[in-house]
């Protein structure tokens, strides 16, 4: 279950005061340096993104009041009609998507869950950066009265905001939001404690040292797509497949770390090493790739490890036994109709389930029901079946092949093997006299 989670709009503490302060502060330094906004990216909206997602719609007007400045001083000759045209899109840019992601989504704000990673892609960098640069582009035609280059100047625009956007911003949110809750720098909706599992990165130092090798390995790979005359789609596919692997060994951090690590080294490089024109499109491509891939992927990664988590929390308190079996491939599977007629088994869906068929989690619960330890009966079926009289066997193979075939679940009762024990019973014979005799008892288990 995802709850939103979004920041208080309180007036400023202490510590959301300095985080503002710090954040408006790099918000303008990135404007200020960034030059043409036709570059390779703008991390000014990634950066005011996350700034917005940490501290809510009251410090976009700041935001606007220090990209208004920075623009003004920055490039004196530009007219003032362009300047507060694109102060005002950027601006607009920023509210809405903050305020659709949150408001209208109900997204996470550490995009932890895919959902919400899926919404923020297709609407900060995607849909909403479309509009905005296509609107700017065509202010500034107009303004020029060059509309034949209308399509370029779009795809141009549109490309480095959302390089800028898909760099910046999971990128600050994953890794800042646990750094500013744990310095009271912002303010969570709902108490952390809330949210225990949801946390995902790696916590052995052997974790550490396998992260910090793959995301090396794609740092130095990747500048080495700027090189040549055309695309590297060999590299180009080595660096993805470093980075999906990033993404399911470390999770979600592990993914944005890496795929924003070799971007970072990418963008910096072509902006210090001029590139060729018909290479500056694919670097975009590059990193878009990087970067996305890395998100939706991590945070399926995670969301998953997540949910085991949680399910196992649960089925280590629960007071009866619950395990889980993995059936093998060709066990006949339900009705494609749905119907919830019952249907007879396959005969040879018992030989497979007994001896294909592998337990892959036992609750604590046997220890007490069973008397075995949880981790002498995980592995083959057979050690489960071991444990059952071999009278009662069959009972439980051919439950659980009923069970591949219909939706209803399936009960059954068997008896624990060498749990029989003599039991005294008074009984009446025929001289009318009570006598004890001996009977053979054992335990019984429903499943």
């Amino acid at each position: 279950m995802s709850a939103p989670r979004v920041t208080s709009v309180a007036p400023f503490g202490r510590g959301p005061l300095a985080l503002a302060t710090l954040g408006t502060v790099a918000f303008a330094l990135c404007w200020y340096y960034q030059g043409d906004e036709r570059g390779h990216s703008l991390p000014g909206l990634g950066i005011g993104l996350a700034l917005l997602t940490w501290l809510g719609a009251t410090i976009l007007p700041f935001l606007g009041a220090a990209l208004l400045v920075v623009r003004w001083f920055a490039d004196p000759n530009t007219s003032a009609f362009v300047v507060l045209s694109d102060t005002i899109i950027h601006t607009a840019h920023l509210w809405a998507a903050w305020w659709l992601y949150f408001r209208v989504a109900h997204g996470a704000r550490g995009l932890d869950d895919p959902r919400s990673a899926t919404v923020f892609l297709l609407l900060g960098p995607g849909l909403l950066a479309a509009v905005a640069a296509g609107v700017q582009a065509l202010l500034w035609c107009w303004w020029t009265d060059r509309f034949t280059e209308l399509p370029a100047l779009s795809a141009q625009l549109f490309l480095s905001r959302t390089v800028g956007i898909v760099v910046a911003t999971p990128f600050l949110v994953i890794f800042g939001t646990p750094l500013l809750l744990r310095w009271g720098a912002i303010r969570e909706a709902l108490p952390p404690t809330f949210f225990s599992g949801d946390e995902d990165g790696p916590t052995r130092f052997g974790d550490r040292v396998e992260l910090l090798g793959l995301a090396l390995a794609t740092a130095v790979l990747s500048p080495l797509l700027l090189l040549g005359d055309g695309p590297n789609w060999i590299l180009w596919g080595g660096c993805l497949i470093l980075i999906v692997w990033t993404c399911i060994r470390q999770g979600l951090r592990g993914g944005v770390f890496t795929a924003s690590l070799a971007s970072m080294v990418m963008l910096s490089i072509a902006s210090i090493m001029p590139i060729q024109n018909h290479l500056r499109a694919p670097l975009q491509g590059y990193v878009l790739t990087f970067c996305s891939a890395a998100l939706l992927l991590g945070v399926s990664a995670s969301w998953i490890r997540a949910n085991e988590m949680r399910y196992r929390h649960v089925v280590n308190r629960i007071p009866f036994v619950l395990y889980s079996v993995r059936l093998p491939f060709g066990i006949p599977s339900r009705s494609p109709s749905g119907s919830s007629k019952e249907t007879k088994s396959d005969p040879q869906t018992g030989p497979l389930i007994s001896q294909l068929a592998e337990v892959v989690l036992v609750s604590p619960a046997s220890s007490k029901v069973f008397e075995i330890a949880p981790a002498d009966l995980t592995g083959p079926f057979a050690k489960w079946l071991d444990m059952i009289e071999p009278e009662d066997r069959e009972v439980l193979i051919a439950s659980l092949a009923q069970l591949c075939l219909q939706k209803q679940p399936v009960t059954c009762e068997y008896r624990l093997r060498g749990s029989g024990f003599e039991l005294p019973v008074e009984v009446s014979v025929v001289s009318g006299k009570p006598r004890s005799l001996p009977v053979l008892m054992h335990r019984w288990m429903r499943e």
